[in-house]
């Protein structure tokens, strides 16, 4: 009766013993920085879950007094996996970072299986920095990353700078050539801008401006009169700059004298008499001329200015 005792008792620790869930660290110590795994396993059951949320586990730290006390910093959990299932076995591998050198407390972790919940043991992990190399001062790698993301940072403001300089440089460069280009053209309008007249004779001057008064038609508005005074004023204007005489106050008969003694051939004079004398008659008489006769008379002014031009 004892021995059958004792079996069972056996038999149900063998049981308990069995269904403990196990914790494994799969390299102890581990080295800062780099990654390791966590395996868990457990028997006899065929649905699983934790109970607590991995990202939220209290680690507790040795502190220099060898007191274990909450870390303030924990294991960057990086994966958690479920292993293949199997009928008799359920199993899990976390993969885990550590960024302190140190001896850490893996905490238990609960697990709810269909009939109750099972607790783990705890790990002990060792934490170390990697061996010195000769020559090569050991460092935390956190704080390398820090360094790193610190300098890519400013490398990036650096970056930026330059490149607002660039498109500064790009603008004020396009600019420095819109405004060359405009005083350019502006220049060149300016110069054909320019009078012409300082590039025509007296003559050409004086043909224009019989032109000119032509193209306003006057003896269509019965301003026949302003018409030849105007033609007259011309013609006079132009003979008195040609031969250094004052011609504007004189009469038609007076003209023809004065142009005389400056040697103008007869045909000339009398083409200039002809016009003149007309001009007499509508500004002193109020003829009134048809179109045709008055546009004829302004050819026979310019014809009295080009026979000078041939003289």
């Amino acid at each position: 009766m004892r021995v059958t005792n004792l079996l069972i008792i056996v038999f149900l620790c063998s049981v308990g013993f069995s269904q403990k869930p196990l914790l494994k660290v799969s390299k102890n110590p581990v080295i800062v920085g780099e990654p390791f795994e966590i395996s868990i396993m457990l028997e006899l059951t065929k649905s699983v879950t934790l109970s607590s949320k991995l990202d939220s586990l209290p680690f507790r730290l040795k502190n220099d007094k060898g007191i274990f006390e909450l870390a303030p910093d924990k294991f960057e959990i990086i994966t958690f996996e479920e292993d293949k299932k199997s009928a008799n076995k359920w199993g899990a591998t976390l993969k885990a970072i550590v960024w302190d050198s140190g001896t850490f407390v893996f905490p238990s972790l609960a697990l709810k299986t269909l009939s109750k919940t099972l607790i783990t043991d705890s790990l002990f992990i060792e934490s170390k920095l990697e061996k010195k190399i000769k020559g090569v001062d050991l460092y935390e790698i956190r704080e390398s990353f820090t360094d790193v993301n610190a300098a890519e940072k400013k490398a990036n403001e650096e970056k930026e700078k330059s490149k607002k300089w660039i498109y500064l440089i790009i603008v004020l460069s396009v600019f420095l050539v819109f405004v060359i280009i405009f005083i350019f053209v502006r220049k060149v309008k300016n110069k054909n801008k320019e009078p012409s007249s300082k590039e025509l004779t007296i003559a050409e001057r004086a043909i224009l401006a019989i032109d000119e008064l032509e193209k306003l038609e006057l003896w269509r508005k019965d301003r026949h009169k302003d018409h030849f005074v105007e033609l007259s004023f011309i013609l006079r204007s132009y003979y008195s700059s040609i031969y250094q005489l004052n011609l504007l106050e004189k009469t038609t008969s007076e003209t023809q004298l004065l142009l005389q003694q400056v040697g103008l051939s007869a045909k000339h004079l009398k083409q200039i008499e002809f016009v003149l004398k007309h001009a007499d008659l509508v500004k002193f008489a109020g003829s009134v001329l048809q179109e045709n006769y008055v546009l004829a008379l302004d050819e026979k002014s310019r014809e009295c200015i080009r026979l000078t031009i041939k003289q």
